[in-house]
């Protein structure tokens, strides 16, 4: 026995140690993660938490749990309706003697977790494939918008490694057998759970789960129709004990407001548009019309917002720039030259840098859609039911962002931000870099790999040059 236990202790050991060599080996992936990760690190430094979006309110928030140890009532302010999770973690941090600057390392060791986590996504579905791991980490790794929240007071960061840990355990979900299933499905009900008490945007999730279950059920006849059901069961249970965990607090929101979902405008009631009917809120151009020329000049607000607003164009430029002008890149250094955005000066060199990443931005974000679409053909072709719930998680995560800004039309207050969309943006990643890997083993496709490699070095050289120097050099 001792032979035997010893021999399958070698076994074990030496099975461990090649995955290592496997990571190691990786080298190329640990550089980019790295320096996403010291991009985020480097926040510290960088950005103070004070220039975060609705600073004030969510600092109210987290004072009042420590004065009172209890929430706030719905009406005390405009950040009071949210889920209590962040806010509770960061009154812990501070009643415990930390500051906001304490506050803020939640968020940047949560945007580093989310970073690992779609790594580990990107080595689940591109196991063989390092060209596609390396352009959706490569992304990942510098986009503007994540690094931005990441150091922010706010609850964006903490939702997006939540929601992203949440997603990682469909596929086990949906295509491992016996208990590996079931314990599949009771972590993806944990991480669900949690991303819905930080947040209730992951509760969207359910309409790409259901999709995905019905079209599994459709898809997965072995044993028939009763067994294919059964080997949904995980998943319904798991999102099922996730919404008796996180809806409670939305009882509370119910019987104080009459609405299960209230938000910030509802309660502070910062404009009434409720006599509007919803499809009269935005013109057609909303929707439709392309992204004016003179965006690219000038990538911030008000440009392409009211009254001439324009739903795509803005969140791109929300999302690899600081459209709204919250110091992504500090305050201007010196006499340097600047402009006014959106009531705050702007220094020229972070101008320049923020429109050419805007610029490699569409590009980006053009390759992505392309890749989604591939990605769903290939998934109904071969009828991949966790492909289609990740093409369902990022669509219906974009069209509630498209229905959150019309149903509160107010663009002065940034309803429409590349941040909202972080905790459902891991399939997004691999999308683009599969669609990049398609690009790059394809001889007469390449020079468009090569395009998304300068346009990712060029939001890199943005996200660097902005987490290059201190507060107020």
């Amino acid at each position: 026995m001792d032979v035997v236990a010893a021999s399958e202790m070698t076994a074990i050991a030496a099975g461990g140690a090649e995955r290592v060599r496997r990571w190691v080996g990786a080298s190329p992936e640990w550089i980019v993660f790295a320096l996403g990760a010291l991009l985020r690190l480097r926040l510290r430094e960088s950005f103070d938490p004070n220039w975060s979006y609705d600073v004030t309110p969510h600092t109210e928030y987290v004072a009042y749990i420590v004065d009172h140890h209890a929430l706030p009532p719905l009406d005390a302010q405009r950040e009071a309706c949210n889920q209590p999770l962040y806010y509770v973690i960061a009154a812990l941090i501070t009643a415990a003697g930390g500051t906001y600057a304490d506050v803020q390392l939640v968020s940047i060791f949560s945007g580093i977790a989310t970073l690992a986590l779609i790594w580990v996504a990107l080595r689940r579905f591109f196991p063989n494939d390092r060209v596609a791991r390396l352009f959706g980490l490569s992304i990942a790794a510098v986009l503007p918008c994540a690094i931005h929240s990441d150091g922010m007071i706010t609850n964006e960061a903490l939702l997006g490694a939540m929601s992203t840990a949440a997603l990682l355990f469909v596929p086990p979900t949906m295509e491992a057998s016996g208990r590996r299933r079931w314990l599949a499905g009771m972590l993806l009900g944990l991480f669900f759970a949690l991303a819905l008490l930080t947040k209730i945007s992951p509760i969207l999730f359910c309409f790409a789960f259901a999709g995905g279950a019905v079209a599994a059920l459709v898809w997965d006849r072995e044993g028939g129709v009763i067994a294919s059901a059964r080997r949904r069961l995980p998943l319904v249970v798991g999102v099922s004990i996730a919404l008796a965990v996180a809806l409670p607090v939305n009882a509370r929101h119910y019987a104080s407001t009459g609405l299960l979902f209230p938000t910030g405008y509802d309660t502070a009631r910062v404009h009434d548009v409720s006599a509007i009917p919803l499809w009269r809120r935005r013109p057609l151009a909303f929707y439709v019309a392309p992204c004016k020329a003179s965006l690219i000049g000038q990538p911030y607000y008000p440009n392409c917002s009211s009254p001439d607003a324009r739903f795509a164009p803005v969140l791109v430029a929300t999302t690899f720039g600081d459209y709204y002008n919250y110091r992504y890149a500090g305050f201007p250094q010196g006499d340097e030259p600047t402009v006014l955005a959106n009531g705050r000066d702007l220094s020229v060199r972070a101008l320049r840098w923020m429109r050419a990443s805007i610029l490699a931005g569409f590009s980006i974000a053009t390759v992505t859609v392309l890749g989604l679409c591939a990605a769903l053909r290939g998934a109904l072709k071969s009828k991949n039911a966790v492909i289609v719930t990740g093409v369902l998680v990022s669509v219906i995560a974009v069209l509630g962002q498209l229905l959150w800004s019309v149903r509160y039309p107010y663009d002065g207050f940034g309803p429409i931000k590349g941040s909202y969309l972080q905790f459902a943006s891991a399939p997004l990643f691999l999308f683009f870099g599969g669609a990049c890997s398609y690009l790059w083993k394809r001889r007469g496709w390449k020079v468009l790999a090569w395009a998304q490699i300068f346009a990712i070095a060029t939001v890199a050289g943005y996200s660097i040059f902005a987490r290059s120097h201190g507060f107020y050099d």
